[in-house]
């Protein structure tokens, strides 16, 4: 995806559900899948993804939603997710690859206006920088079959890039319907590819892939700044980077039969929250400053069935 800098200074109103007053996202498109290989030399490896691009917004006018899931801003950058490995038949099969995904690109909002939400699910700002997943390997079958052990090398999740929110002295932002948080800021890796089956006499599994790191995420809130929320669940600022999930490793499947081996989760960055204005809440369940850095969870490795079996 490429880079968007965007400006505003006018006046935005939207009536209607699922219609933020800003909605900028930059996305890079899905690498393509691998080949299959049929008494060949192996299920080809998959296309690669890209990185989603620099994402910047400015506001300095008044923006208003009435409708549900409405944000007043909406700021995006996605790296895209991976193709899978092609899958491989022969007296001797060996899976393709995936790649990794595309890495998720810095997203920074300043709010120097006015920012009102109506409707339920309708965040005030919502900025997300997310990676990619990364791609499945492929399945193989033959008299001796051998999965892609290249593991996170290969086929691992793209990592999320930082996200950085101002609102500024001059800043007001309102939501008034429940889940409508006042600022949210997220930094997701993406997860890691899981790898395919293997089946034959002597079967060997594939290695899944790391899960992408979590970025960092930066919200400041200046002095003279206002941030209010009414509804239940609506925090006035929500800051979060989460790790990415490894993947699982595929069925194994022989007389003779090793399991693969599963993806470690990956972690989540820092996270800094600095509040210099003024927060308030008024519904149930809503914190003033609600942050988390979360790393994300291993994958599960791969049962073997067999004569002579080992476990992933």
């Amino acid at each position: 995806g490429g880079d968007i800098d965007l400006t505003n200074r006018v006046a935005i109103t939207t009536t209607m559900d699922n219609s933020h007053g800003i909605a900028v996202l930059s996305r890079s498109g899905r690498g393509g899948d691998g080949g299959d290989s049929i008494l060949g030399t192996g299920g080809g490896g998959a296309g690669g993804a890209t990185a989603g691009g620099v994402v910047m917004v400015e506001n300095a006018g008044a923006i208003l939603t009435e409708g549900d899931n409405s944000h007043g801003i909406l700021a995006q950058s996605v790296g895209g997710s991976s193709g899978n490995g092609g899958d491989s038949w022969g007296i001797v099969g060996r899976s393709g690859s995936g790649t990794l995904g595309g890495d998720g690109g810095a997203v920074t909002v300043n709010n120097d206006g006015v920012i009102q939400t109506l409707g339920a699910g309708s965040h005030g700002i919502l900025a997300q920088s997310i990676g990619g997943t990364g791609g499945d390997g492929g399945n193989s079958a033959g008299i001796v079959a051998l999965g892609n052990r290249s593991g996170s090398a290969d086929n691992g999740g793209g990592s999320a890039g930082a996200v950085t929110i101002t609102n500024s002295a001059t800043g007001a932002i309102e939501t008034t319907g429940d889940y409508s948080v006042g600022v949210l800021g997220q930094s997701i890796g993406g997860g890691g590819g899981n790898s395919g089956r293997a089946t034959g006499i002597v079967a060997l599994g594939s290695t899944s892939s790391e899960g992408g790191s979590g970025g960092a995420v930066n919200i400041t809130n200046d002095t003279g700044a206002v941030i209010a929320t009414a509804g239940v669940e609506s925090h006035a600022i929500l800051a979060q980077s989460i790790g990415g999930g490894g993947g699982n490793a595929g069925g194994v499947t022989g007389l003779v039969a090793i399991g693969g081996e599963a993806g470690s989760g990956s972690d989540g960055g820092s996270v800094e929250v600095t509040n210099a204005g003024s927060i308030s809440t008024a519904g149930d369940g809503a914190r003033g400053i609600f942050s988390q850095s979360i790393g994300g969870g291993g994958g599960t490795g791969s049962r073997a069935n067999g004569l002579v079996a080992i476990g992933g």
